[in-house]
């Protein structure tokens, strides 16, 4: 019902999130690539995966195509700013992190961060 995907909108929106920057972290570990860009090029995938693909499935919005185009670029270009963006916080956040880890006693794994 609309007041359920109103409700339930939030909690999807901050649980992607965390799911996101958790996977960010893993996979920057595991393939420093991810990395790329200071996290930028995770955060382009993952506008692409979440923003235009899983959303629509999930039935929490229309897919793209069915916007008009005077609306969709802006719209478009708007939200990819901001996946690019939460991707730099991402690399952001490991990054101190990983400058923290020597503080806290902690070794870092031995790969480089980017």
């Amino acid at each position: 019902t609309p007041r359920e995907k109103k409700q339930a909108g939030p909690l999807v929106h901050y649980a992607i999130g965390a799911a996101s920057g958790a996977l960010y972290g893993a996979l920057a570990e595991m393939a420093p690539v991810t990395a790329a860009g200071g996290g930028t090029l995770f955060g382009s995938a993952l506008w692409l995966v979440a923003d235009e693909v899983l959303v629509p499935k999930l039935g929490l919005s229309k897919p793209p195509s069915a916007y008009p185009a005077s609306y969709t670029r802006p719209v478009v270009g708007l939200s990819f700013g901001v996946f690019l963006e939460c991707g730099k916080e991402a690399g952001f956040a490991r990054n101190l992190t990983h400058s923290m880890l020597p503080t806290l006693g902690l070794e870092h794994s031995g790969r480089t961060s980017t």
